[in-house]
């Protein structure tokens, strides 16, 4: 800034008469509008002489005084436009000064106090502790209200002249009508902060009673501008426990003689809700508090705004209950400061909803979903709290369940809800839970509470789904067993310590070797070798069951690399796969994409499903991947038959080409029993649909004989080899030597 220039400007501020007067009710009032007005927490006026910073008001902080060098404001004042730094941290020279001062400083706005064209003797400020954007609507306002404060400047420069030219009439006539006309301006000029911002002024009397409100202010309330108004009416308009509230804040304000800022829902006088924001300070004259001041701005779309995002954040889109995050807000408020005794929580899942997608589509999921959801809530509405927690996963909690028993009750309550059918796309769906429960005890937190549920509900799913399972503390030693179990296999896994053995099968004619059955092994870091019986339990996991598939395929098509390179003849080998293979689709796809890989013919695979998989629900699904495979050239085998709830009947309607008579029907048909009739049958009724039988676990040779004298073809059990590791293996074979049996030669994969 040029000599001349400063010289002009120092003078003005002389002129002025403003530096180091006292404080005022108008410029404090701009800064709490400022702050009100752009959300800001600190607003000053600061006047700027030849070396220092003096501050005519300020909210947010007290008044203070800087060097002209260390003051932001010292850049305002070169210029007659804003000067805003969105980000202090990307401008130098402000960083610099805020270092130096210890601020904690992200955005400043400065307005120059402009008294005439080129001449700002200072300005008015925000300063927030965050960055920020200001946009060019805020910076208009911005500019009115460094108006505003240039015309209290004139006026206050007027009223101290009138004082001064008070022994002189004519001058003082004129300064009065001079005073008057920037009185009307800066009036005018508060209309329109008022109305842009929706920001109006207020006052209350403590000597009177008297109520003054501005323009803005009625229009805030829906009340005719100029309508009368008391302490009452003011009052009034803060409806039901927020008027106790308003009128605590007004009691402390005077009480300790300190500002206030709330904010309020009102009701105005044409019945409609709004929320305000009120800024509020207390005039002591005297040591005696004589009035309230301040701004009330309309802050309703705001919350409404608040209100929307809330709502997105804390509601599930799809059944319009409270989501995942607002379950865990909940629970964690039930043990707040509490004693939690009492609180039930259930958790429960859909069943079979993966099913119902991948049969009838996304569609039809998400009406299952929404039909639970519906039902669910309507048992609980009143007397606990619905969530879903995403995908099939909802959750209950329940204040004063009643104990065990009404815990228990409430959860028959909801199972017995779900038993209607309802229809979708022309499909008929009956919903179906599983569901674990709690009840908290001295002592829980909302972890142990929601932990107990879950291994309730694990165990129901495990056991049978559809019923539901209260939390015992067995539950949880055989459940953390479980949990053990499925990390040990994903640490046998990923380091590869998961091998396939092999039990050869024999055609009892021939007395030869036709094929083997893989079976899982996990070699411990001890050394030991734990078989698939020690570790089934992680085969519940789908994930898990997917990934052992996927390593014995590759255990597989490795060791028959090995068998051929050996020159041992291993025409066959059996792959037992379970319902989570199927459930985890294209298991086909992924089975043909492996042969393929390792250049193995289809053909030289036997796939084995028990009688479990083919009769569970989604055994449409099960049978077209069967029948994929055998489109193929794949043989397929129903294992472990006998062991489960298939009948006789059921053979004519399996995809197979082999049946594997289990071990208990081999014990039992020594003799005349009723063993010995079941097993017969079963030989000559799977001859008579032309699917060849496998009797497994032969162990001593009567069995053999009278497997012989039945026609069965093929058999494995320790009689004549256990499961071995592939070396045993190779060994064994080349040793081997046939014991034909009595039956007529046979072929393991041909088909009948």
């Amino acid at each position: 800034m040029s000599g001349d220039r400063e010289a002009e400007r120092l003078a003005e501020l002389r002129a002025s008469r403003i530096l180091d007067s006292a404080a005022s009710p108008e410029f404090e009032a701009v800064v709490a509008h400022a702050c009100a007005i752009f959300d800001v927490p600190h607003a000053y006026i600061a006047l700027i002489d030849e070396s220092r910073v003096w501050m005519k008001a300020a909210c947010g902080f007290p008044r203070a005084e800087h060097t002209r060098e260390d003051a932001f404001c010292s850049r305002t004042i070169g210029g007659d436009d804003l000067v805003v730094v969105e980000d202090i941290a990307t401008d130098p020279e402000f960083a610099r000064i805020s270092g130096r001062l210890s601020l904690d400083t992200r955005f400043y706005a400065g307005a120059p106090l402009v008294v005439r064209p080129g001449v700002a003797i200072g300005s008015l400020c925000l300063l927030d502790s965050k960055p920020r954007r200001f946009t060019p609507a805020q910076r208009t306002a911005l500019k009115h209200l460094a108006s505003v404060v240039t015309g209290l400047i004139r006026g206050h420069r007027l009223a101290q002249e009138a004082i001064e030219l008070a022994q002189e009439a004519d001058a003082q006539r004129f300064v009065l009508d001079e005073h008057r006309r920037e009185l009307e301006l800066r009036e005018r000029r508060f209309r329109q902060t008022e109305t842009m911002a929706r920001v109006g002024g207020w006052e209350l009397s403590l000597v009177t009673g008297g109520v003054t409100w501005s323009d803005e202010v009625y229009r805030i309330y829906d009340l005719e501008i100029g309508t009368p108004v008391d302490s009452e009416a003011f009052l009034a308009i803060y409806p039901g426990a927020e008027r106790y509230r308003f009128e605590e804040i007004l009691e402390r304000s005077v009480r300790d003689g300190n500002g206030f800022d709330a904010e309020f829902e009102v009701l105005t006088a044409a019945g409609n809700r709004r929320w305000i924001r009120c800024v509020g300070d207390i005039e002591i004259h005297e040591g005696e508090a004589h009035r309230l001041f301040g701004s009330i701005q309309d802050v309703s779309e705001r919350h409404r705004v608040e209100a929307r995002l809330w709502q997105v954040a804390n509601t599930d889109a799809l059944t319009g209950l409270a989501n995942r995050h607002r379950f865990e807000s909940e629970l964690a408020d039930c043990f707040n400061g509490l004693e939690p005794t009492g609180i039930g929580l259930m958790m429960i899942d859909v069943d079979h909803l993966k099913e119902v997608n991948d049969t009838l589509g996304h569609t039809a999921g998400d009406e299952l979903i929404r039909t639970v959801a519906d039902r669910i809530q309507a048992l609980v509405s009143g007397i606990g709290f619905v969530a879903r927690l995403g995908g099939d996963e909802f959750a209950v909690i329940v204040n004063e369940p009643g104990g065990q028993e009404g815990l228990a009750a409430l959860a028959e309550s909801i199972l017995a809800a779900m038993q209607p059918s309802f229809r979708c796309l022309g499909h008929t769906i009956t919903p179906k839970v599983s569901i674990g429960g709690s009840i908290a005890q001295p002592g829980s937190t909302p972890e142990t509470l929601r932990q107990e549920a879950d291994l309730g509900l694990y165990h129901a799913k495990e056991i049978r789904r559809g019923i539901y399972v209260a939390f015992r503390e067995d539950l949880r030693t055989a459940i953390t067993r479980r949990v053990h179990t499925l990390k040990s296999v994903e640490a046998g896994l990923s380091e590869g310590r998961v091998v396939a053995w092999y039990q050869p099968v024999i055609s009892l004619s021939t007395g030869r070797i036709v094929g083997v059955e893989s079976l899982a092994r996990m070699e411990m870091p001890d050394g030991s070798v734990k078989s698939a019986a020690q570790f089934a339990s992680a085969f519940e996991d789908a994930r898990v069951a997917a990934k052992l598939t996927t390593r014995m395929l590759q255990r597989v098509f490795d060791d028959l690399a090995t068998f051929d390179a050996s020159e041992i003849d291993v025409p066959h080998v059996g792959i037992n796969v379970g319902m989570h293979d199927f459930r985890a689709g294209h298991l086909a796809e992924r089975i043909l994409a492996a042969c393929d890989e390792a250049a193995v013919p289809v053909s030289r695979l036997i796939l084995e499903v028990t009688e479990h998989v083919f009769l569970s629900r989604g055994a449409d699904a099960v049978s077209r991947t069967v029948a994929q495979l055998r489109d193929r050239g794949m043989t397929v085998a129903l294992d472990d038959f006998g062991t489960g709830y298939a009948s006789l009947a059921h053979l004519g309607t399996f995809p197979v080409d082999l049946i594997k008579m289990d071990k208990s029907f081999v014990k039992r048909m020594i003799g005349d029993g009723p063993g010995a009739v079941i097993s017969a049958a079963l030989v000559e009724l799977a001859h008579r649909l032309g699917i060849r039988v496998i009797a497994e676990g032969i162990e001593t040779a009567g069995q053999l004989d009278r497997l012989c004298e039945l026609g069965c073809e093929m058999g494995q059990g320790y009689f004549f080899a256990r499961p071995m590791a592939v070396p045993d293996l190779l060994r064994f074979m080349e040793t081997f030597r046939p014991r034909p049996g009595r039956a007529g030669p046979v072929l393991l994969a041909a088909r009948a």
